[in-house]
């Protein structure tokens, strides 16, 4: 039945499991303005044990009387090994800041209560989705830059990993860089809206051997330097060929089995600012 059921709808674009989408599954309540100093996920089904991270205040928004948290989980997504992994993590970004025409959002149009934020840090992700042949990957999401920010270009990008442990960046073994956002820089008039981006990888027929078993992964930086950019609502989609079909099904199943046996549901819709 489910060969059948894929089959007859195999032009339709496939959802990939994506755990925690939206940063919204994170085991404690954010408060405005403050940011996890890092993200210790790990991909679902893997078995690997999660890091927890505490939380932070970087500029421009304040402490103030509030009280740093510790042994935050932040599902699904994890930052560079280091000290610059702290860069990046989960912001709660709702915080006004008074202006020449009165008080103005730092950010909006993001879903929900969260966003990820990043400087000169990575986040990713390692899907436990095996990559197939002939088979055309659609990567969405929101990005931009807060009203008080600096121009930057949003940098996301698709790598194949030999695992679901490997952190990936290119140059590591056994990482290939499938491909990247294309360049558009965020600047100062469009500061403050989040706004939707996307690009495209397809396979070839044949998966050379660099690609043959790899785990998809995407990943995202903030800037190299001082620029801060803000992500939010990732998706990523497939559209097999007839022929990788019931192996992209196979995959999706067993994921989904997964999350089901981990008591673990998906982001939910949330609102839009």
């Amino acid at each position: 039945m489910l060969v059948a059921a894929w089959n007859t709808a195999h032009a339709q674009p496939i959802v990939l499991p994506l755990d925690n989408p939206g940063f919204e599954q994170v085991n404690v309540a954010l408060r405005p303005g403050e940011q996890t100093n890092g993200a210790g996920g790990v991909a679902l089904g893997s078995g690997l044990a999660e890091t927890p991270v505490g939380t932070i205040w970087r500029t421009p928004f304040v402490q103030g009387a509030n009280t740093a948290q510790s042994g935050v989980l932040v599902r699904g997504w994890r930052t560079s090994p280091g000290g610059t992994g702290s860069l990046a993590g989960v912001l709660n970004p709702d915080v006004a800041f008074a202006g020449p025409g009165g008080s103005q959002a730092w950010m909006t149009g993001y879903s929900g209560n969260h966003v990820a934020t990043a400087q000169a840090a990575i986040m990713q992700q390692t899907l436990n989705v095996r990559l197939q042949p002939a088979t055309t990957y659609s990567v969405s999401f929101l990005a931009g830059i807060g009203i008080n920010g600096s121009s930057y270009a949003p940098t996301v990008q698709l790598f194949a990993s030999q695992d679901l442990d490997t952190f990936a960046r290119q140059g590591e073994p056994g990482v290939v860089l499938l491909a990247q956002a294309p360049r558009v820089q965020i600047d100062q008039p469009q500061f403050g809206v989040m706004r939707p981006y996307g690009f495209t990888y397809t396979t070839p027929n044949a998966l050379p051997p660099e690609l043959e078993s790899k785990f998809l992964t995407i990943s995202f930086l903030g800037s190299d330097g001082f620029p801060r950019v803000n992500y939010d609502d990732f998706q990523i989609t497939a559209v097999p060929a007839p022929s990788s079909v019931v192996a992209l099904a196979a995959c999706w199943w067993a994921s989904r089995r997964r999350r089901e046996e981990a008591g673990r549901d998906p982001k939910g819709p949330g609102r839009r600012r």
